[in-house]
Formats: structure tokens, sequence, C-alpha cells
């Protein structure tokens, strides 16, 4: 493929991403603020807030290290570069899960303070580190599909998980709680890690 037609393709993939999430991400919210009640529509909004800013501390600038270095290494048909540098980055993020994932559990009081009691249970804590898990791994992945140039894949795999989390969303409707939307993102979410993985390695 010419460095023209990828461009024209990752300019293509990157507004029909956009479009389709904006389109997805209102319906989501739709459907919360209709099922949910408005206190916790308010509580499910601050810690979806705080598991993204924790997932982005825990991957720790690792996605700008592959954004910034795989496109030399794919110029210069570095394979092994390319490897290396892939399998460290996801070595040090994993390791900066566990650090990270263990501060959550050590002030886990603090951090769900605002949630009633009845509401903060063992399984909402559990999902919500997953959650966390999911998303730092899969912004690595992105940032690695990102700098090998490969926006359609990360468009068709990001829009598809979307589209799975807005229906499983849909059809548990009048059962949704906290604990439920957690697990529901968390899977989703571990989901694509699990299908990106195998796939960005096939593309390097």
């Amino acid at each position: 493929m010419t460095r023209k037609s990828r461009f024209i393709g990752n300019t293509t993939a990157l507004a029909v991403s956009a479009v389709l999430t904006a389109v997805l991400t209102l319906i989501q919210v739709k459907i919360l603020a209709a099922f949910l009640s408005r206190e916790s529509f308010g509580l499910f909004a601050a810690l979806r807030g705080l598991s993204l800013f924790v997932a982005m501390v825990a991957a720790n600038g690792l996605p700008h290290v592959l954004v910034r270095f795989l496109p030399e290494h794919e110029t210069r048909a570095e394979l092994r570069r390319a490897l290396t540098l892939s399998m460290w980055t996801l070595g040090v993020a994993s390791v900066a899960l566990v650090a990270v994932c263990f501060g959550v559990m050590r002030f886990e009081d603090w951090l769900f303070r605002s949630v009633p009691a009845l509401q903060r249970t063992n399984a909402l804590q559990v999902w919500f580190l997953l959650t966390i898990i999911g998303i730092s791994l899969k912004v690595v992945l992105y940032a690695g599909l990102n700098g090998l140039r490969r926006l359609g894949s990360q468009t068709v795999i990001e829009v598809s998980a979307l589209v799975v989390q807005v229906l499983w969303m849909y059809l548990v409707r009048d059962s949704l709680s906290l604990e439920v939307l957690f697990r529901i993102i968390a899977i989703v979410t571990i989901g694509t890690v699990a299908i990106t993985l195998p796939w960005y390695f096939v593309r390097l």
C-alpha cells in the first residue's frame, strides 16, 4: 500500500470513527439517563471518569513511545526492533497496572466514599479494577496501531466494541446499576484487548 492510499484510508477511518462514536455515545447516554436515577447517573459518570484517569496514569505516557518510534522501525523494516519495543511497552504497562491497582485497593474507601453502602460491593470494585486494566492496555495497543498507521483496523475494533457495549446496556436496561455497568464495560474492554493483541502483532 502506498503512503498516499494509506493516508486516504486512515483519514476516512478517522472520519467514520468520529461520526459513529458520537452517535453511539449519544445513544448510550440516552439509555443511561432514561433508566438510571439521577444519583446513579452522576455516580457512574464520576467513577467512569476516575477509571479513565487512573488508566491513563497507569499507561504513563507509553502510548507516545509507540507512536513516536514504531513508524521508524516500520519504514526501515526493522521487525525485530518493532517487536521488542512492543513487548517492552506492554511489559512496563503491565507492571504499572499492578502498582496502580494496588493503590486503588489501598485507597478504595476514599475513592468510593460517595457510593452508597448498598452499592459499594466487592463485585463493583473488582469490575472497576478490570475496567482500568482493560482501558490502559487498550490505549497502549491502539497507540501501536496508530504508530503502524493501521487506523482502519482500530476503527473497526473500537466501533464494534462500542456497538456491543451499547446493545448490552439496552438489553439489560431495566436492571442497570453501577455494578452491572462496570461489568459490561470491563468485559467489553478486556474482550477488545484480547482481539486487538494478536491482530496487532500480526500487523507488525
